[in-house]
C-alpha cells in the first residue's frame, strides 16, 4: 500500500497468496445468474429496486464504482496490459434495520468460487489484526472529562485500488435494474466490504495517514486518536476538556 501525501490518498493491491491466473477461472456467468436472481426478487418487491437503485447511486455519486466506459484511459489500457481473466463479484441487496446511514447495502460476495478454480477470497491473504484492543480502548476512555466520538463514513471506500488490479473487482450492473435493460460491467475502485483483506487494508491506510500527518508535525493529536483510539470505523476518545476535545477533531 502507497500513500500519495499531496492528496492524502493510499493505494491499495490485492494481497495474493496464490496465482490468481492460474486459480481463478472465468467467471462471468456466475455473477449473471445471481444478477437474474436478485432481479426476479426485485419484480416482486419494487420497493427493494428503489432502495438498491439508490444505494448503488451513492456508490457511483461518491467514485467508488464506476462503468467500464467512464474509466480513465490509463485505467483501461493498465486492466488489459495485466494477466488472467480476472474476476466478477456476484451481489445482493441485503437490509440491516439497526444502521441508521446504510439501511440497505449491497453486498459483494468474493467467496463465490469460479467453476473448476478458487473464490477471490481464496486467494488472498486476510492480513494481520492491528485493531486495538476494546477493553483498553475502553480504559482510556473512562480516564478523560469530556468526549469525542466519531464515525468514519463509508471508510473502506477511502483507499483507492491501483488499476491493474480493478479487474479482480468487476460486478455486472443494469441501469435501474431493469431485466431489458443492457448489462454494464462495472469496477470498484476502492476497497469494498466483502473482500477478505479490505478491513485490514483500511486499518494500515488509517494508520499511514496517521503517520504522515505526524512526520509532517500537523494534527499531532487527531493522528494520536485515529491510530490509538480507532476500532473499524468507529472513534471513542476522552479528554480532560472540551477545548481539548477541539483540538483532537481540527
Amino acid at each position: 500500500m502507497e500513500l500519495d501525501p499531496v492528496k492524502n490518498i493510499v493505494w491499495a493491491k490485492l494481497p495474493f497468496v496464490e496465482d490468481p491466473v492460474a486459480n481463478l477461472k472465468p467467471n462471468r456467468f456466475v455473477a449473471e445468474k445471481v444478477l437474474k436472481t436478485q432481479l426476479e426478487l426485485i419484480r416482486k418487491n419494487p420497493s427493494m429496486r428503489e432502495d438498491t437503485v439508490k444505494s448503488h447511486q451513492k456508490l457511483v455519486d461518491r467514485g467508488h464504482v464506476a462503468a467500464e466506459a467512464e474509466l480513465p484511459r490509463e485505467h483501461l489500457e493498465a486492466i488489459k496490459a495485466s494477466p488472467g481473466e480476472g474476476y466478477f463479484i456476484p451481489w445482493r441487496t441485503v437490509y440491516n434495520e439497526g444502521s441508521l446511514s446504510t439501511p440497505c447495502r449491497m453486498v459483494f460476495d468474493a467467496s463465490s468460487k469460479t467453476p473448476g478454480g478458487n473464490s477471490l477470497n481464496g486467494v488472498l491473504a486476510k492480513g494481520q489484526n492491528t485493531l486495538c484492543k476494546l477493553q483498553h480502548l475502553l480504559v482510556r476512555f473512562r480516564r478523560g472529562q469530556a468526549a469525542v466520538t466519531a464515525d468514519i463514513s463509508m471508510a473502506y471506500n477511502g483507499t483507492k485500488f491501483r488499476p491493474d488490479h480493478l479487474k479482480y473487482q468487476r460486478y455486472l450492473w443494469k441501469d435501474d435494474l431493469i431485466p431489458e435493460n443492457p448489462t454494464k460491467v462495472m469496477y470498484i475502485t476502492t476497497l469494498i466490504y466483502g473482500v477478505k483483506p479490505s478491513g485490514q487494508q483500511t486499518q494500515v491506510s488509517l494508520e499511514k495517514l496517521a503517520a504522515h500527518h505526524r512526520s509532517q508535525g500537523k494534527h499531532l493529536e487527531g493522528a494520536a486518536v485515529l491510530e490509538n483510539d480507532t476500532y473499524v470505523d468507529d472513534i471513542i476518545n476522552s479528554q480532560d476538556s472540551q477545548q481539548d476535545c477541539m483540538v483532537v477533531a481540527d
